[in-house]
């Protein structure tokens, strides 16, 4: 009895060294592996927009292929935080009251705004120019990539431990001014 309860523990012992933990670590360099992908990836897409100042149907169906390929998905948000000059008065009621003075703020345009403009519900093609969101030098533009789906190398982490909590969700925040803009 002693004797079967002893082969029974190395047994288990032998399948968590041999097996378990090489392959939770496996499962850990493809979670890394993904998330620089996808870092890679988005930045790639906001450097482009911030270069060319414009985004096209054709740039954010290619950011979401390359996702699609790292085998997790995603949400994405855009964000437009786009420059205004407003002119200061002493009474903005009279014009001759003008202080030769500008305050600049910045106006948010969230995500579902600028995918109105890629993707209206028109029967436009993907390349006519009204889908193009525009964006001027100047303005800020930001991409967030939140992963929605719980890694294998999680899952099999939360098993071994006993944990009922799933990880915490994987986030990447990237953004920047725009440098240039298309006319």
């Amino acid at each position: 009895m002693v004797d079967a309860m002893r082969v029974w523990l190395a047994l288990m012992l032998v399948m968590l060294l041999l097996f378990i933990f090489p392959l939770r670590d496996t499962f850990q360099r493809h979670d890394e592996l993904s998330e620089l992908v996808a870092m890679k990836v988005a930045t790639a897409y906001v450097d482009a927009v911030r270069d060319k100042g414009v985004i096209t149907p054709q740039m954010w169906k290619s950011l979401m292929e390359d996702l699609h390929r790292t085998g997790y998905v995603y949400d994405i948000e855009m964000e437009h935080y786009e420059k205004h000059y407003v002119p200061t008065y002493t009474d903005p009621v009279q014009h001759n009251s003008f202080q030769n003075e500008f305050m600049m703020h910045y106006q948010l345009v969230h995500h579902k705004g600028m995918m109105n403009k890629l993707f209206p519900n028109t029967s436009v093609g993907l390349s006519d120019s009204s889908r193009l969101y525009r964006l001027k030098a100047g303005d800020y533009f930001q991409v967030t990539l939140h992963r929605l789906d719980e890694t294998r190398s999680s899952r099999l982490t939360r098993w071994l431990t006993f944990d009922a909590d799933p990880a915490v969700a994987f986030s990447i925040p990237i953004g920047g001014m725009v440098r240039n803009e298309t006319h």
